[in-house]
């Protein structure tokens, strides 16, 4: 289910969002509308595709490769748990604060040795 999100003044002076390719940055603040409360979100091109980029001319090879960049950039962690594929936005709280969060229905990423995602 979509939901509204901020997004702070200071994304579009960073020097590290502003090494990521333009549309991965679109994809990236995209997800954050499609994340539950925890950050998680169905790790689906097509879904995604649908959500995110409706009106463009965005294809699921592009959304597949904004993805990728984005773990490859530390912004995403995408897993799997029982067959089924998640993804998880990294430092989840610090982009959002939600006042009275709901639990997630998808399980968390695993712990990986870094630590917490948020």
């Amino acid at each position: 289910m979509p939901r509204i999100r901020s997004i702070k003044p200071e994304f579009f002076a960073s020097e590290d969002v502003s090494a990521l390719p333009l549309r991965a940055r679109l994809t990236w603040i995209g997800l954050w509308t499609q994340c539950d409360d925890q950050g998680r979100a169905k790790d689906n091109t097509k879904l995604i595709k649908a959500d995110v980029w409706p009106l463009d001319p965005v294809s699921l090879t592009d959304i597949e490769e904004d993805l990728i960049t984005l773990a490859d950039h530390g912004r995403i962690v995408r897993y799997e748990v029982d067959g089924k594929r998640f993804l998880a936005i990294v430092n989840w709280g610090d982009h959002q604060t939600i006042n009275r969060p709901t639990r997630s229905s998808i399980p968390a990423p695993p712990l990986n040795g870094h630590g917490s995602l948020s």
